[in-house]
């Protein structure tokens, strides 16, 4: 709370999704759910969503300065061209603010946030050393934006595309030297990926250089594979030029988000039928903490419905965080079949270049 009227949600103050513990991490889900998705006609659910609310509406001579892919400053992550493969990686939401629709690059405190975060921490992780690692900082929306997708957080994150586009091409033109490479994204910046592809694949020159595309925690909708029929879901572990993707739940979320139908990919089989994985094949979860990094064999099983990826109970799962509520692990979507990934994408390297 800030100056007793304003609910901010940031790094030094108040981290919903890292920082709580017990009941007040439960409560802290809750109240993000109900900012998240739904529960309007609830009084607290107006009150935390006003809080969360941008306090204007959206105006692009409002947004923050563009970024300039040509400095170093504008990438959170840039490695030297030393390999013979890429990785382009586009990061989940970590803007919890409400002074701006979008993030200004030079925000430190979020900047900071989103390289302390267990979850980045796992996803820039899961495949570093298998590639040249390029991650763009972009005005990513604000958290709210997915609440108002019809207007401002529409405009907001169609804003955020227009950076992660052209930090893409930036990249292509000026780092990739004709190298294959995997996009890695998660949630938000799989959102945009997924919107990227559509450009990707219409070009030949670029589609023969994915290996493949792990656009994972955002819905890959029976509508959007219709619609973009150049864009292929993986069918197996050795597949080139596919897009991966899934969303973790366990048997009865309370929250799920996917809305209407879709697919996925089962992380520990690489197939998309619901035929039930076992445990025993899950390789190894690696879960991040704010102190330490535990790795746990045969941590869930895993099945594929309706595009999310079922897993069984995971062991002390009350130590998880889970911001969407009771059996909803979209924070876990990499860390749970974190050696499965990474192994598969090795995989899939050896198979393009071979």
């Amino acid at each position: 709370m800030n100056g007793g009227n304003d609910f901010v949600l940031q790094y030094e103050n108040t981290t919903i999704i890292i920082t709580f513990a017990g009941m007040y991490r439960k409560i802290a889900g809750f109240l993000l759910l109900v900012v998240l998705y739904g529960c309007s006609k609830e009084s607290i659910g107006r009150f935390f969503m006003k809080k969360m609310k941008p306090r204007y509406s959206f105006t692009l001579d409002k947004a923050p300065e563009k970024p300039d892919y040509a400095d170093s400053a504008s990438w959170l992550v840039f490695e030297e061209d030393s390999m013979d493969v890429d990785i382009f990686y586009l990061h989940p939401t970590t803007y919890l603010k409400r002074d701006n629709w979008n993030q200004d690059i030079a925000d430190t405190v979020t900047n900071n946030f989103t390289m302390r975060n267990p979850v980045i921490r796992s996803q820039l992780s899961v495949f570093r050393g298998l590639g040249n690692f390029y991650a763009p900082h972009f005005r990513q929306a604000t958290i709210y934006s997915f609440m108002d997708v019809k207007d401002n957080g529409e405009q907001a994150l169609d804003l955020a595309y227009s950076d992660v586009e052209r930090s893409f091409f930036y990249y292509l033109e000026h780092f990739n030297k004709g190298k294959p490479f995997i996009i890695e994204a998660h949630s938000q910046g799989a959102m945009h990926t997924m919107r990227l592809l559509k450009k990707l694949y219409a070009d030949e020159s670029i589609r023969t250089k994915i290996i493949a595309v792990y656009a994972i925690g955002w819905p890959v909708t029976e509508n959007y594979l219709k619609e973009n029929p150049e864009v292929r879901l993986c069918e197996d572990s050795s597949q080139t030029g596919c897009l991966v993707g899934w969303l973790t739940e366990g048997e009865r979320p309370v929250y799920t988000m996917v809305k209407e139908p879709a697919k996925a990919v089962n992380p520990l089989t690489w197939k998309t039928d619901s035929v039930l994985a076992s445990a025993q094949l899950n390789k190894g979860a690696i879960l991040f903490f704010d102190d330490r990094m535990d790795t746990v064999m045969n941590y869930v099983s895993a099945r594929v419905e309706n595009g999310v990826v079922r897993v069984s109970k995971p062991p002390r799962r009350r130590k998880l965080y889970t911001p969407f509520m009771r059996g909803n692990y979209h924070m876990y979507d990499y860390s749970f079949f974190f050696n499965n990934i990474r192994e598969n994408a090795q995989h899939r390297i050896d198979n393009y270049l071979n």
